[in-house]
């Protein structure tokens, strides 16, 4: 349970065994007289249990059916495949015909991550003749005064 249903718990107990007072304890759950008498009522009849939310444990009713998400991981793994969430989003709406938001989409794709592909190889730098330099001469703040008093450039290759 979480906090604030144990805190429910032990003021509705408290309420069922007569040490505080109904109108007391609708102050501190910040409730209605009528709903602590609903809650206490539920309590006597079923337990502690009884005060945890009723949809604990239960799917989404707005869920989107498991044949649709297969479809969607189906379509961007293969038929779109390298499209970012937004791209992606806009045309599962134009072509597909698949009306979802794009955080819907972004979820659903973190959930079920795409396998790993092969390393990409990195670039090598080789030095090589004509190759271009870059050269600023802006002023650098961490040199000390006396060495910016003469230009100072810094060259990149």
């Amino acid at each position: 349970m979480s906090q604030k249903e144990l805190q429910r718990v032990a003021v509705i107990s408290a309420s069922v065994k007569g040490e505080v007072a109904c109108v007391r304890a609708a102050e501190l759950l910040c409730l209605s007289v009528r709903q602590i008498k609903r809650l206490r009522k539920r309590m006597r009849e079923d337990g502690e249990a009884a005060l945890a939310h009723a949809s604990r444990g239960r799917p989404s009713p707005r869920r989107l059916p498991a044949r649709m998400r297969d479809r969607i991981l189906h379509l961007a793994r293969t038929r779109y495949v390298g499209f970012n969430d937004h791209r992606l989003c806009e045309k599962l709406g134009e072509i597909e015909g698949i009306s979802l938001g794009r955080e819907t989409l972004r979820r659903l794709l973190r959930q079920k991550p795409f396998p790993n592909p092969a390393p990409t190889k990195t670039l090598q730098l080789r030095r090589c003749q004509g190759s271009a330099l870059r050269i600023t001469s802006r002023e650098h703040r961490d040199l000390p005064r006396r060495q910016q008093a003469s230009s100072c450039g810094l060259t990149t290759r």
